[in-house]
């Protein structure tokens, strides 16, 4: 046979489909011969050989040899091909079926590999590390509620399995189930006290949802677990900021710095804390010496925001580009750059609102009633009472753009009984909303398509904060009239600009005209009530002025 091996490799026009099926024998002393061309640097003559005997044996284990030859060679596409004729004639075979996974993990083919680790699975239903398997491939897929399915399954099997309820955190999180997630990172740091992935997660988690008290005391813990841990500074000197102890927090994060200057991310950090606190000079400086090629997005959207505001067009483009090629699908990068070339937009791009609303939804409350110093909801409410005589009490409300539900806490005294419906595009910001339970419904959609399908009417609509994201107000006013009971107010609040009818500016919100607000209230049969001149809040150290409106039906 090893006369015939060598006659084989001397002829490169033989092939070993003209042969009978080889033995085992025969096919080992071929696959030698293989590793030695290999080892000699004949890859593709020796992925020739290692084809051929694949497709020439009846040996599950000369083929499975013939696949790692293959790969060894650097023929994982070939490899898979193989492997999949191997399983249509061994479909029940598990070296064959793990073979088949592995080489579609190693080729970046999450997909593939869950295919046939589903029928792992169903073979084994009773092996936990099958289940985690499968997780890791769908979390690989992006596909979170089947991620999360099968690391439930691994828990089940394996309650005791520290990683598999880290990942099962990790993919609630992405289903944005916050209070599942904590469960599953708590149970880790009370199994395993000094677990450095899930204390930090965990902490972070808590950051997120608003528990910072908690929040802090965890990632405290974090840091005593790995004292030399940047990320876990970072953490906490954020959590430190949200929960208003800027100072203490721009220490820990000055010292992540000093810990790991080849991260970077503490030099975002601190520059995101400045630039949050309305430090915009200080927060210019830190960003400045940061590296835009290696910088994170939320540091490069920082980096935008400080460009901005000193009107460095170039330096916001280019950060913008910079973003959009981490994440060509990226929403709010795209909105912005088309906001700073001046684009005729009449609608925010898609991603853009959901964006913005996701990064900030948990801290939302904090940041807008102390940071920002945000008190259009309880001045809504004063100028809805201005108007009526006697003090009014309303029995359906709709609030578009309802976000966490600040709103429904300003109006609280003159909404005892009513029916509340709450609409918001932020899935994020809903499940804030969601909470405090403080609405009859929520709604995630669309303001404009949401009136469209709305029943009934009502006799209040509130809509804070909501036209900067607009730009158009045809459809949405056409829709409130619809809504709008006989006696019913339409309160709102609007950014403003002296003339023309709506502006997008390179903040990337829209500003109107009072002109303009009026003829587009005009034209649908409403017409203004009130439109009072009003501070909206204070960004990044800027006023942003605007006015509060009130609209009826017209008689």
């Amino acid at each position: 046979m090893l006369v015939w091996a060598a006659y084989y490799f001397s002829l490169s026009t033989v092939t070993l489909h003209m042969k009978e099926p080889l033995s085992v024998e025969g096919a080992a002393a071929i696959l030698a011969q293989a590793q030695i061309m290999r080892t000699a640097g004949s890859l593709d003559a020796a992925a020739k050989v290692y084809a051929d005997v694949a497709s020439q044996s009846d040996d599950k284990e000369t083929v499975i040899a013939a696949v790692q030859g293959l790969q060894a060679c650097g023929k994982e596409a070939a490899a898979i091909t193989i492997l999949e004729g191997a399983l249509r004639k061994w479909p029940d075979s598990p070296m064959m079926i793990m073979h088949a996974v592995i080489a579609n993990e190693s080729t970046g083919n999450p997909s593939g590999a869950a295919r046939h680790l589903r029928r792992i699975t169903e073979m084994f239903p009773m092996k936990p590390r099958y289940w985690a398997r499968l997780g890791e491939a769908y979390a690989a897929m992006r596909d979170w509620k089947e991620a999360e399915s099968a690391f439930a399954q691994t828990l089940a099997l394996a309650p005791m399995d520290p990683g598999a309820s880290v990942r099962r955190g990790d993919a609630l999180v992405q289903l944005q189930r916050f209070d599942e997630a904590v469960v599953c990172y708590r149970r880790v740091t009370r199994m395993l006290p000094d677990h450095a992935e899930a204390t930090l997660k965990l902490g972070n988690l808590l950051s997120a949802v608003g528990n910072f008290d908690e929040a802090i005391q965890v990632l405290r813990r974090a840091i005593e677990n790995n004292p030399k841990s940047a990320v876990a500074h970072i953490s906490l000197g954020s959590t430190l900021h949200y929960a208003g102890k800027t100072e203490e927090g721009l220490i820990l994060c000055r010292k992540a710095m000093m810990l790991d200057p080849s991260i970077g991310v503490g030099r975002e950090s601190v520059g995101i804390l400045l630039l949050e606190s309305g430090r915009i000079s200080e927060a210019t400086e830190i960003l400045a010496a940061v590296d835009r090629a290696n910088a994170g997005i939320p540091g490069l959207l920082a980096m935008y925001t400080v460009a901005r505001l000193a009107e460095n067009t170039d330096a916001a483009e280019r950060t913008l580009q910079r973003i959009l090629t981490l994440n060509p699908q990226h929403g709010e990068a795209r909105h912005l750059l088309a906001a700073l070339h001046r684009e005729p937009l009449s609608q925010p791009i898609s991603g853009f609102v959901e964006s913005v609303y996701g990064r900030l939804a948990q801290r939302f409350d904090n940041r807008m009633t102390k940071e920002l110093s945000y008190q259009m909801p309880q001045c809504m409410a004063a100028t809805i009472v201005k108007i009526h005589e006697p003090v009014p009490s309303f029995s359906r409300w709709l609030d578009l753009g309802c976000g966490t539900g600040l709103m429904a806490s300003a109006l609280t005294g003159l909404l005892a009984g009513a029916e509340k419906t709450g609409v918001d595009l932020s899935e994020a910001m809903l499940n804030s909303a969601r909470s405090k339970n403080v609405y009859t419904h929520l709604i995630h959609r669309d303001a404009s398509h949401a009136l469209k399908d709305m029943v009934g009417n009502f006799d209040l609509i509130t809509a804070a904060d909501l036209l900067p994201y607009v730009g158009s107000l045809t459809e949405l006013f056409s829709g409130i009239a619809v809504r709008l009971a006989a006696d019913g107010v339409f309160a709102f609040t609007y950014e403003d600009v002296p003339e023309g009818s709506f502006k997008l500016r390179p903040s990337g919100r829209f500003a109107h005209s009072p002109e303009y607000v009026e003829k587009a209230a005009t034209n649908v049969g409403l017409k203004v009530r009130a439109s009072e001149p009003a501070t909206l809040r204070y960004d990044t150290g800027e006023e942003a002025s605007g006015f509060i409106g009130l609209l009826s039906l017209a008689t």
